[in-house]
């Protein structure tokens, strides 16, 4: 993940800095504020334990150096007395906050105050603070706030998710790398890959799709956490099963799982009373073990034609009973293949689309 601070001024730099650090639970005892600073930007306070679990809070002297324009190091001399500012300001020790590094002599000199244990001293620079940024669960509100997103993965109306939901989507556009966009139109939603759409705080489409090595499976056990959750398509995401929290998504009426690793389509399944399109296709299937009752609420199913003989079994029975889909879709059929598949499975009612 790579951001561009060079778009901020120092000053909104420090504004930044403010939120992240708030964001990760710090309190802020004083902020940034115009006119000399003395050697500060903000004082803050935070709990630590000891090795036996008594708390303490420990109050910090707070400066931020954002030199991206330049991308110069921060030298000694940036610093000022680190000593006698920690003393003015009566704090226990003191951060830099830098959007490039601290040079190797700004480093020493923060160390040598370490070892003398009077102050605790220590820095985060451009790498750290992307680390941070990504733990935070405000972290892409924040990018978002300061104009920081990259176009490719402009992320609107984020901040209108509930927490949870923003939660674990900002745990997927990380493992994805940052590039799931909000899309605000409902109908246009389903043509765009990598896409969601946010109604009334919740996610209500979820398109994810072409991941090459990135791996979701464990994820995607949270997939819950979207209960409002409509249409979801996880076209070659590279899935090693079915994910099962799928079961507990309700309001889901239309799953695509196709061009997968999946093997198994699990009876629970049934669960989904509200779905009535299903894409299973180009999926390595050796079992499905939903029954009739199931495939008799789908409009639509889409499988191809080396998974025939998986279903062979619930087909049968589902001619026996006379049922029928309205769009039957089967793919990598010849014409002649298509007119044996109906006249076998007596499938005259509905329609085969390839």
């Amino acid at each position: 993940m790579t951001i561009d601070f060079s778009q901020l001024t120092g000053e909104e730099f420090e504004f930044f800095c403010r939120d992240l650090l708030e964001s990760l639970g710090v309190q802020i005892l004083e902020g940034p504020a115009r006119g000399p600073d003395a050697k500060k930007d903000m004082i803050i306070q935070y709990k630590i334990k000891d090795v036996i679990g008594r708390e303490k809070q420990i109050k910090l002297l707070v400066q931020c150096k954002n030199n991206a324009k330049s991308q110069k190091s921060v030298y000694e001399s940036n610093l000022g007395d680190i000593r006698s500012a920690c003393k003015n300001h009566d704090t226990e020790g003191y951060l830099l906050i830098t959007s490039t590094i601290p040079s190797v002599s700004a480093q020493n000199i923060l160390k040598a105050i370490n070892k003398e244990g009077y102050y605790f001293t220590h820095y985060w620079d451009k790498y750290t603070l992307v680390k941070f940024i990504s733990k935070s669960e405000d972290g892409l509100r924040i990018l978002d706030r300061y104009g920081l997103i990259q176009r490719e993965y402009k992320i609107y109306d984020f901040t209108a998710l509930v927490p949870s939901e923003f939660e674990l989507l900002n745990k997927i556009n990380e493992e994805i790398g940052f590039k799931i966009e909000v899309v605000k139109d409902y109908e246009k939603q389903l043509n765009f890959p990598n896409s969601c759409y946010i109604y009334h705080g919740h996610i209500i489409n979820l398109n994810i799709e072409n991941l090459e090595s990135t791996n979701l499976d464990e994820i995607l056990e949270e997939l819950y956490t979207f209960q409002e959750l409509e249409y979801l398509s996880l076209i070659d995401a590279n899935l090693k099963s079915f994910p099962k929290a799928i079961f507990k998504l309700e309001n889901i009426y239309l799953l695509m799982v196709s061009k997968n690793h999946i093997t198994s389509i699990p009876k629970e399944i049934t669960n989904l009373k509200k779905l009535t399109r299903l894409d299973i296709s180009y999926n390595p299937l050796e079992e499905f073990k939903a029954d009739i009752v199931f495939l008799n609420q789908l409009e639509y199913f889409l499988i191809d034609k080396d998974q025939i003989l998986i279903l062979d079994e619930i087909l049968t029975q589902f001619r026996e009973k006379n049922y029928h889909i309205d769009d039957f879709g089967i793919s990598g059929f010849s014409d002649e293949e298509h007119r044996i598949f109906f006249k076998k499975y007596g499938l005259q009612k509905g329609k085969i689309s390839r």
